[in-house]
């Protein structure tokens, strides 16, 4: 139920940025868009947390296809799939993940070709198969001004360089998820030192130290 809730509140936050950003304009956007749902949900978290709501949102930003949001969210859902309640995702964070997913767009165009391009070569090697994908500055254009006449038109290669993207996502989460747990524990490590560690810490009672 909590997950159900953090994913619908994900696709609000979604819904009402990219709104606000054809109203306001990219610029004005992301600055009101950074206070609101970046430094002031990052104030509640842990670093570990941000580092994962960053680190997932940025990924998730990255997929070569329109609507990146519910990758993202998806993403989110993936990460959160079975492990303790205190590394799931929370509303703060997922509000964070969302803006990092818009916020990346520009990257998300630049790095479009490179994922289909791979695609095409595996389905070339797999297939026998020559496909013509290649991504010009004009099918680029045309991908912000006509989404739906280019997607009909490319869809194909849109698709190959997705699924190479849904091929590496449980790599790069569970490497997320990896670098998020050692923060954790060196974070333990530097409380114990200081004497300010608590004695009720959910990992170190995972681990048993």
């Amino acid at each position: 139920i909590e997950l159900k809730r953090t994913m619908s509140h994900a696709f609000r936050v979604a819904t009402v940025q990219l709104t606000a950003m054809r109203s306001l304009g990219f610029r004005h956007w992301a600055n009101a868009c950074a206070q609101k749902h970046f430094v002031l949900p990052a104030k509640e978290l842990e670093f570990r947390q941000v580092l994962v709501s960053v680190s997932v949102g940025f990924w998730g930003g990255l997929c070569p296809f329109p609507c990146t949001s519910v990758f993202t969210a998806a993403s989110m859902l993936l990460y959160s799939w079975g492990v303790p309640k205190h590394q799931r995702f929370n509303a703060p964070m997922a509000s964070i993940a969302i803006v990092i997913n818009e916020i990346i767009l520009p990257l998300n165009l630049a790095a479009l070709p490179g994922f289909v391009l791979v695609g095409a070569r595996y389905y070339e090697y797999t297939t026998g198969q020559e496909v013509d994908c290649r991504i010009t500055s004009q099918v680029m254009q045309d991908l912000q001004e006509k989404p739906r006449e280019t997607l009909e038109h490319c869809g194909f290669c849109f698709g190959l360089g997705c699924a190479v993207w849904t091929a590496l996502t449980p790599l790069v989460l569970g490497y997320i998820r990896v670098v998020a747990v050692a923060t954790k524990f060196a974070n333990c490590q530097v409380r114990k030192i200081d004497g300010s560690h608590a004695l009720n810490c959910a990992p170190c009672k995972l681990r048993g130290t």
